[in-house]
């Protein structure tokens, strides 16, 4: 269907091309067929020969149930070497040369190895093969590439006002990028080179896109940390799907974890842990 897209300068409706087709095989299954795919063989001559709806797909299908009922013997007639040059022409149609030789030319060492993969498997084993094994290595190096993606660094660092700002014992970090199962190992290790744990340590999360049980778990090690060395956790500007992980997920239950509005609130609120006589104006924290 993606290719089919290509093709057409279309975009096709996934859920009704899979609904329709588990139509169509659970009833083939009462009346003796075969499950079926759709095939991008014919899907592709279909378009190349002016198809415009999956219309031509029906009629298509019609012509063979009436060539094979009635014209049975005649088929059986085509030579193979006849057949096989229009599905030569079909498969060099689909795979667009030039795009594909730009692509391995130019595109990232990954997609060249996905690429060539499918390519080789399409033609030593079968389709089928290739695609799902393109599609694990494709989903592999998406995860290794999102895993690349997660730092987490010091904020303070990179902004030398506000490292004259911070009261003393207080910590900032924050986390920039997605916090999954992929990327939990490289946020443990820079969680782990922090030593002698601040009292106060806020982890900015403004630019945590998606976090799941994984990564809320790494999250969950540092409060532990912290509480040991009698520290608190501030969690500050968590975007709403974000937030809603870390409370399902209840981690943070019985530790010195808060969390806050955005970071001048975080910030705010750690004065009053560091100074309870002086409480801010105007913290939002909960």
């Amino acid at each position: 269907a993606t290719v089919a897209d290509g093709m057409t300068g279309r975009k096709h409706r996934p859920n009704t091309e899979l609904f329709g087709q588990g139509i169509a095989n659970i009833i083939s299954g009462f009346i003796g067929g075969l499950p079926a795919t759709g095939a991008i063989a014919r899907t592709a001559t279909n378009i190349k020969a002016g198809a415009k709806t999956p219309v031509a797909g029906i009629i298509h299908a019609l012509l063979l149930a009436i060539f094979a009922i009635l014209a049975g013997p005649l088929i059986g007639l085509v030579p193979l070497a006849a057949l096989a040059a229009v599905l030569m022409v079909v498969a060099w149609n689909m795979a667009d040369p030039p795009h594909l030789i730009r692509m391995l030319l130019r595109a990232p060492n990954g997609d060249r190895i996905v690429t060539l993969v499918t390519l080789s498997l399409t033609v030593l084993a079968d389709l089928t093969v290739a695609v799902q094994i393109g599609i694990v290595l494709a989903a592999v190096l998406f995860m290794h590439q999102m895993s690349s993606a997660v730092s987490l660094r010091s904020s303070a660092e990179d902004n030398p006002l506000l490292r004259e700002a911070l009261p003393e014992g207080v910590e900032v970090f924050e986390i920039d990028g997605p916090v999954f199962y992929g990327a939990v190992s490289r946020l443990q290790r820079a969680l782990d080179q922090i030593a002698n744990p601040a009292r106060v340590f806020i982890l900015r999360l403004e630019h945590a896109s998606l976090i799941d049980a994984t990564g809320a778990a790494a999250i969950d090690d540092l409060a532990h940390s912290l509480a040991g060395h009698n520290g608190t956790l501030i969690l500050c500007g968590a975007r709403p799907e974000v937030s809603k992980v870390l409370a399902s997920l209840g981690l943070f239950a019985g530790q010195n974890v808060t969390t806050a509005d955005d970071f001048a609130a975080a910030l705010a609120f750690a004065e009053t842990l560091l100074h309870p006589a002086r409480p801010p104006k105007d913290s939002t924290t909960s």
